[in-house]
């Protein structure tokens, strides 16, 4: 899907986003300019009904820490917007430790394929999909919502099944 809402920050001098772990992307940036950082190059996986997959958010700061508000919104039915009920996954805050850790299950009615996902990190309060905001950042990546046999792969041969059996399996 194509057309999505803008959202940005105008004024990231102070926090931004600086590492997004989730689904196999890990990426650790700097603060980019207006508030805004597009990388729908990386894509990264999620498995539909698996339960608990974590995710990590980390701010960075040009000195003291804030309080800041986390949200992230995937297109689970591959309509070219956030609006839908459930595609809301992430909605809580990080203090001054700027740290966020959290776990999301794909519901089984999102829809199979490749689709968007939307990081926003707001000072103090709750960003909409669509904000353009005083303070924080927006960035926005890709993301393969897959069916499958439920397992959840870190690599390395490590696996943790649908029903978090841990196996070590002989695939680097």
């Amino acid at each position: 899907p194509t057309g999505y809402c803008s959202s940005n920050g105008t004024d990231n001098n102070y926090e931004w986003i600086d590492l997004v772990v989730f689904g196999g992307i890990n990426n650790a940036t700097a603060k980019e300019t207006g508030g805004y950082g597009n990388y729908t190059s990386l894509k990264g996986t999620l498995t539909i009904g698996l339960a608990n997959q974590p995710v990590y958010l980390s701010a960075g700061f040009a000195s003291t820490a804030y309080d800041e508000y986390w949200r992230i919104w995937i297109d689970l039915n591959r309509d070219g917007d956030f609006d839908d009920s459930g595609e809301l996954l992430i909605d809580g805050n990080s203090s001054s430790d700027t740290r966020l850790r959290a776990s999301v299950t794909i519901p089984s009615s999102a829809a199979v394929g490749l689709t968007h996902m939307r990081v926003s990190m707001k000072y103090k309060a709750a960003a909409t999909p669509c904000e353009v905001f005083q303070y924080g950042e927006v960035e926005d990546y890709m993301v393969d919502l897959v069916s499958g046999n439920g397992n959840l792969v870190f690599g390395g041969g490590l696996s943790l099944s649908r029903d978090n059996a841990l196996e070590l399996t002989s695939n680097p």
